[in-house]
């Protein structure tokens, strides 16, 4: 398995956790713990990944790109620990979506730029896209009093 795939398999599998969320949501409790509270954790955990990979693309860029990608990176996991420890669920969720979709619209901003790697793009449009689908059904369900 090359690089390439392995970074799609890995990508693509960190959605599993969302999915999984979105279906079972109605069971409430998983182990002792409530699903929102778990994937608001696990959400808070990708977010502040994928928004390290920006740090990762503002290196070499041009001064005022790489401040703006390290700004808009730090001020979204922020709101997103933000939203994990003090939001209600719904509120939450939609801002783990907003910050996912922040997070792509930077990627595809970075991925004008050169000295960018665009194969990745693709899966994370992917991926994101599953996440994002995934937080939509999570905001649908809690607001519908199912948490």
């Amino acid at each position: 398995m090359t690089i390439d795939q392995t970074q799609r398999l890995l990508t693509l599998a960190g959605t599993l956790p969302f999915i999984l969320a979105a279906v079972f949501y109605r069971q409430e409790v998983i182990a002792g713990y409530a699903i929102a509270d778990i994937i608001s954790v696990y959400a808070v955990a990708i977010i502040s990944f994928v928004a390290g990979m920006q740090w990762q693309n503002a290196s070499g860029q041009p001064r005022a790109t790489a401040l703006g990608v390290l700004a808009a990176s730090n001020l979204l996991t922020l709101c997103a620990w933000v939203a994990c420890l003090v939001a209600p669920a719904t509120l939450a969720f939609v801002t783990y979506a907003a910050c996912f979709a922040i997070l792509l619209a930077i990627d595809i901003y970075v991925l004008k730029l050169p000295q960018t790697v665009a194969y990745f793009f693709k899966t994370r449009l992917m991926a994101s896209s599953v996440v994002i689908f995934c937080l939509g059904l999570l905001l649908w369900q809690a607001a519908r009093g199912l948490s």
